[in-house]
């Protein structure tokens, strides 16, 4: 049985999410206005992102739980994929400077697709051959510089019971850099133990709709589970791209297991 949500939770949170987004886009504006358009790869620009993240988590009420080592060097970040949530979640606590791939279509949603704009977001549109090879390029220059990269390799969301195969192309970014491979399992949960049926982001939701769940529950949890890291000498892009799935499809067998 699903939580019961409120409409009162929804009215009070939103006028306060609205001013929030309007800030980080200020923030955004004076960022870029100090240290030009890559303002989120120098150290007071990925705090600020951090600190708005860890505040936004705040208004929408995501109780983040961290298990594992949060890195501490820069690398190729790859996790599966729940929710927009995930974002969120993975900038309040990794405090390394970090670009998160994303989807063309998502910079167009109102404030938010001009907010991840701003801070850095790499945008790859679908079924183009050129647009990865454009993808693969840009990430590898931000690993280059020192930057870690998040990728979401399966490709879409799902409900997290089960991870879909990853997709090993953009893992050559990681090749190209010779940086390490960081695999992350998401999990959103209730406090019973069960798995979260409201916070996944598939099938028929749309962003506002979605939004408006998330606004009026009392709380969403999600824990964030770093695991091992790998080595991008460990073998070429499909074979680091199925060791990062085969890792964090066990943990969400083991997950899965603890809900039954």
């Amino acid at each position: 049985m699903s939580e019961p949500t409120s409409f009162l939770r929804l009215v009070i949170r939103l006028p306060w999410l609205g001013a929030h987004i309007g800030l980080g886009l200020m923030i955004a504006a004076v960022r870029r206005l100090q240290y030009g358009d890559e303002w989120f790869l120098h150290s007071q620009g990925r705090v600020s992102i951090h600190n708005w993240m860890k505040r936004l988590c705040r208004i929408l009420s995501l109780n983040v739980i961290v298990k594992g080592l949060i890195p501490n060097k820069t690398g190729l970040i790859v996790a599966n994929h729940i929710s927009w949530l995930d974002i969120i979640a993975l900038n309040s606590v990794v405090v390394l400077p970090t670009t998160f791939i994303s989807k063309s279509d998502v910079r167009g949603w109102p404030l938010i697709g001009r907010l991840v704009a701003a801070s850095g977001t790499l945008f790859i549109r679908r079924g183009s051959i050129s647009a990865l090879n454009k993808a693969i390029n840009g990430m590898t220059s931000r690993l280059q510089k020192g930057q870690s990269v998040t990728l979401f390799p399966e490709g879409t969301t799902t409900e997290g019971r089960d991870v879909l195969k990853f997709k090993g192309a953009l893992f050559q970014s990681a090749i190209n850099a010779g940086v390490e491979i960081q695999p992350v399992h998401l999990h959103f949960f209730q406090k019973d133990g069960r798995f979260d049926e409201l916070a996944p982001y598939i099938d028929d939701d749309t962003f506002f709709d979605h939004l408006a769940r998330v606004l009026s529950r009392n709380e969403t949890c999600i824990a964030i589970n770093f695991l091992p890291s790998l080595t991008s000498t460990q073998g070429n892009r499909a074979e680091l791209a199925q060791l990062s799935y085969q890792m964090i499809a066990e943990c969400s067998a083991v997950e899965y297991e603890k809900a039954a």
